[in-house]
């Protein structure tokens, strides 16, 4: 998301150099159209943030690791590798509900032909309720999701604001 080499200016040269010869201190020049590689002083400029217009200077305050971009990431990382209760909940269910279900469906669509009821409604029979397992079972799996997602967004929320 941030480019990978800025200007930095010294004394009265521009060098291009690489985002990880850029230390804290330095002085870059963001032409526009160029995004912002580091966090700076001047305005609260952000890693990622695109110039749209015009160049400015400013003095890096946040490299690397300690940029708020990289915070950023490392805690949507977090947030999608993490697993709450309730979902690993939902897949212990899911696990047991769809086995149980698909044996009911070709149970009762097996029973169904072979007692002569009709091969067609046996057929849709065992159709039907297989879409209907399989309806159950994303349902409740995009219930916990969103609800994870949700209790993240709200748990960063919370310590992004200092509380």
């Amino acid at each position: 998301m941030a480019p990978s080499e800025s200007t930095v200016v010294r004394g009265a040269a521009e060098i291009i150099l690489p985002l990880e010869e850029i230390v804290v201190g330095d002085i870059l020049l963001i032409k526009a159209g160029q995004k912002v590689p580091v966090d700076g002083g001047r305005d609260s400029v952000y890693a990622g943030t695109i110039n749209r217009c015009g160049t400015f200077q400013f003095r890096t305050v946040n490299v690397g690791a300690d940029a708020a971009l990289t915070n950023i990431i490392k805690l949507v990382e977090d947030a999608q590798n993490s697993v709450l209760p309730i979902a690993k909940l939902a897949d212990k269910v899911a696990g047991v509900f769809v086995p149980v279900v698909i044996t009911i469906a070709v149970a009762a669509s097996t029973a169904w032909y072979f007692f002569n009821f009709c091969d067609v409604c046996a057929h849709n029979f065992h159709v039907c309720s297989g879409c209907r397992m399989s309806l159950c079972a994303r349902d409740l799996q995009l219930r916990s999701r969103s609800w994870q997602q949700l209790v993240r967004a709200r748990s960063w929320a919370f310590c992004s604001r200092g509380r």
